[in-house]
């Protein structure tokens, strides 16, 4: 019987189900427990992340807004990268062990490593910015938690007198506000960006979204951000408006009724001009 020689092992292979699951390509070469010495961490906290999206899918939503999830998130983000990159570059060496490397086994593992280091900036750089407009908004405490309420204090006796034991009336608890009385969702939507020259973030969006729960029919309308120098027509801003902006008291007047003998283009120049009485033609 002739002996068969043995099986080469492709580093290039290893090398990439590695970089799909780390410690994937040292089990595919036979080497279990470098293989599950990288799976078992990624595995653990796969699994870590779907209990709790499964316990609370809304709770978990709302905790990334947070700024101390945010900085964990990146932390986390930064050793998971560093953890795959090493789980490519074993099981590429376990593989080209005692064997010359090829140049192309060597070009698949860089451009491996390249996509590992896009995806995890990517990520990186979504959680930073994240960070950036949750602090600019709400400070360094975030969102925060909803208040509640303080216990009520408790009167400690003098000493020498005998406490008489009183009942005390049931407290009747106050109903809350029954959620989307009118049968509407409104939400604020506000888009914020940063430049050159200019500090922190500014709202230049904002948008107001109204949901009608119960067809699913949804409208919204923008909010100028520079509200207090927008001309607005007297009779719609009121005489509160009118004298908070000399904008709108003097480019902006209420249209004079249009007589016979005033030309529309007078009209509008009077719509739209200072404020004064339309001449006669």
């Amino acid at each position: 019987m002739t002996e068969q020689p043995p099986r080469r092992r492709s580093a290039t292979l290893a090398a990439t189900l590695s970089f799909a699951v780390p410690g994937l390509g040292q089990l595919a070469l036979g080497s279990v427990r470098r293989g599950l010495l990288y799976l078992l961490p990624v595995a653990a906290l796969v699994a870590f992340v779907a209990s709790v999206v499964a316990a609370d899918l809304v709770r978990f939503v709302a905790s990334l807004v947070r700024p101390d999830v945010l900085v964990g998130v990146s932390i986390l983000n930064l050793c998971l990268f560093a953890w795959r990159s090493l789980a490519i570059v074993d099981a590429w060496r376990t593989a080209a062990e005692g064997t010359p490397r090829g140049a192309l086994a060597t070009v698949v593992v860089a451009t491996l490593l390249l996509v590992t280091a896009a995806t995890h900036v990517g990520i990186g750089a979504t959680a930073y910015l994240a960070y950036g407009a949750v602090t600019a908004i709400t400070g360094d405490e975030g969102f925060g938690a909803l208040p509640a309420g303080s216990p009520a204090s408790t009167p400690e006796p003098s000493p020498g007198a005998t406490a008489t034991p009183t009942l005390a009336p049931t407290p009747s608890p106050t109903p809350p506000p029954p959620p989307l009385a009118d049968g509407r969702l409104d939400i604020l939507l506000m888009g914020a960006d940063a430049g050159p020259y200019r500090w922190s973030l500014r709202a230049d969006t904002l948008i107001v979204l109204s949901v009608d729960v119960g067809t699913g029919r949804a409208a919204f309308f923008g909010i100028p951000r520079n509200c207090s120098t927008s001309p607005c027509p007297r009779r719609v801003a009121g005489p509160s408006s009118a004298a908070a902006s000399p904008v709108s008291s003097t480019r902006c007047t209420s249209t004079p009724p249009a007589t016979p003998t005033t030309s529309p283009a007078r009209t509008r120049r009077a719509a739209c001009g200072p404020s004064r009485a339309p001449s006669a033609s």
